[in-house]
């Protein structure tokens, strides 16, 4: 078993960057800017890992299939302890805050920091992280 892996959208590829940066974090990461939900779910790895933090549906909100998707996405997760990243997007925040709850799932509300203009993204990274890995993901 892995100790951590990291998957989704931009949001996933700058937590991991600062886990790295402040804790050496060594998760796999998986995680690809402007990725929609349906190619998250194609790109879940098939091994086994203690925890897992998902960040997915920034990208497309309005996707017919989302939550499908994110279900499909928590299936093909293999790992101990779960916890999504809820994005700035409240509908999308809510279906995926319904979905970690049926799975007993952690949840990190990325609208806990200050965004950027773009609505999408946090000014700094450096909270979302340390919200992450007081939760105990991340690899710390």
């Amino acid at each position: 078993m892995l100790e951590c892996l990291i998957l989704g959208d931009s949001l996933a590829q700058g937590a991991a960057a600062a886990l790295k940066a402040a804790w050496q974090s060594r998760c796999e990461v998986v995680a690809t800017q402007g990725i929609g939900s349906a190619a998250i779910r194609r790109s879940v790895p098939p091994q086994s890992y203690y925890s897992a933090t998902i960040s997915a549906g920034s990208n497309d909100p309005t996707n017919p299939h989302l939550t499908e998707n994110l279900i499909a996405i928590r299936r093909s997760i293999s790992a101990k302890r779960v916890v999504w990243i809820a994005p700035y997007n409240r509908s999308v925040a809510y279906v995926v805050a319904d979905l970690a709850r049926s799975y007993g799932d952690y949840l990190v509300d990325v609208a806990e920091t200050p965004p950027v203009r773009d609505g999408l993204h946090p000014r700094s990274y450096s909270r979302l992280a340390r919200l992450l890995a007081e939760g105990g993901f991340g690899g710390r």
